[in-house]
């Protein structure tokens, strides 16, 4: 099974959102059941990001951490305006799901 969480907001910001989420990888690690992350903008400052899990009581752990509570708070004093959080537990995964590890060699994302 996998659970999917969808982060959107609009940030013009885009740098110091990437660098923010850069320093939550290498700072903090990854949490207990994170499967991970696509994220990206529109050509009209709209933040979007896919975070995948294992299952929804890790994405729901993740979200109640207070590592993620500070991570959200700098987020949004980042983004333009509020922050908006979907969760999914509808998901059908395409292939195997996902890798971070295929885009990293691609130079699209970090290690």
């Amino acid at each position: 099974m996998v659970f999917i969480q969808i982060v959107q907001a609009r940030c013009s910001r885009r740098d110091e959102i990437r660098d923010l989420i850069l320093f939550r990888r290498d700072a903090i690690g990854q949490p207990t059941g994170w499967l991970g992350k696509t994220f990206g903008f529109t050509d009209d400052d709209e933040f979007i990001a896919v975070v995948r899990f294992e299952s929804c009581e890790a994405a729901m752990a993740n979200s109640n951490s207070a590592a993620q509570r500070a991570f959200a708070e700098r987020m949004g004093a980042l983004a333009d305006g509020p922050v908006e959080f979907h969760d999914c537990e509808d998901v059908t995964a395409f292939f195997d799901g996902g890798s971070d590890r295929r885009l990293s060699h691609l130079g699209c994302i970090g290690p």
